[in-house]
């Protein structure tokens, strides 16, 4: 759920005006709606969404994420995703090299691709993080990527926006803590229990590197698959079936056939 002001920001002109209208029609077209987080459910609500409407998160093939070994690439820090401005990358690199300063020998992997590629790597040499800092680039192979993923110890998402996170997920259910912002456009921030699968930071560098470092120390006392089993795929399917079977065209079919087929 952007608004109008991000619709603008992002595409400029006409095209963004296009966008911003195509949202806002989208919002009065349905009979019911699903929203992934309680962000994006809030605002719907403020911009005068009146159909039914629930909160039903993304899920995680638990199972199959479980079942991948880690890659022979280890960190101690790992970025997942695209490289854009909003993302925070260049939040992290400033984070690594406050690290860097009593732990030298940190190390981190960027995955992902975007039009940041440039400007990051190159700040990352200008903090003289080129020893510690690996950009692998974008992998399609989803399998590699968890296995990345197990083979570090810490998963950062530093974005000012999320609509959902996914990526927190992934990373739980592959065993890591996760670090995100604490935002107001920040949606991944929900799916933190800070302390039991990671913690919350400040859009600051100098904070995000404290909540880093404490999840690095202490590692071993979290807990992030502690509620893993409520986002597995099987588990949320189930509540969107429940939720579909409550949508007004359910309803409607419902009476349908109890009006062919009364009940004795």
């Amino acid at each position: 759920m952007w608004g109008r002001d991000y619709w603008l920001n992002y595409m400029g002109g006409p095209a963004g005006l296009i966008g911003y209208l195509l949202e806002r029609g989208s919002l009065y077209l349905p009979d019911a709606i699903t929203s992934d987080s309680a962000l994006t459910t809030a605002r719907l609500r403020a911009n005068g969404v009146a159909c039914l409407l629930e909160t039903l998160p993304l899920g995680v093939d638990v199972k199959g994420i479980k079942s991948i070994v880690p890659a022979d690439v280890e960190s101690d820090v790992i970025y997942v995703g695209r490289l854009l401005t909003h993302k925070g990358v260049d939040l992290l690199l400033n984070a690594l090299a406050i690290l860097k300063a009593t732990r030298p020998h940190i190390r981190a992997v960027i995955v992902g691709a975007g039009p940041e590629n440039a400007r990051l790597a190159q700040l990352a040499e200008m903090l003289s993080l080129g020893e510690n800092v690996r950009f692998l680039g974008e992998i399609p192979d989803n399998e590699r990527v968890i296995g990345l993923m197990k083979a570090s110890k810490l998963l950062v998402l530093p974005s000012s926006r999320e609509g959902f996170g996914l990526v927190v997920l992934e990373a739980n259910a592959a065993g890591l803590p996760v670090v995100t912002l604490r935002h107001a456009d920040n949606a991944a921030q929900e799916l933190i229990r800070e302390g039991v699968n990671g913690f919350l930071a400040a859009p600051d560098a100098r904070d995000l590197a404290e909540k880093i470092q404490h999840v690095l120390d202490h590692h071993d006392a979290l807990r992030p698959m502690a509620d893993i089993e409520h986002f597995d795929w099987d588990n949320v399917a189930l509540r969107l079936e429940r939720f579909l079977w409550r949508t007004p065209a359910s309803v409607e079919s419902k009476g349908a056939l109890w009006q062919s087929h009364p009940s004795p």
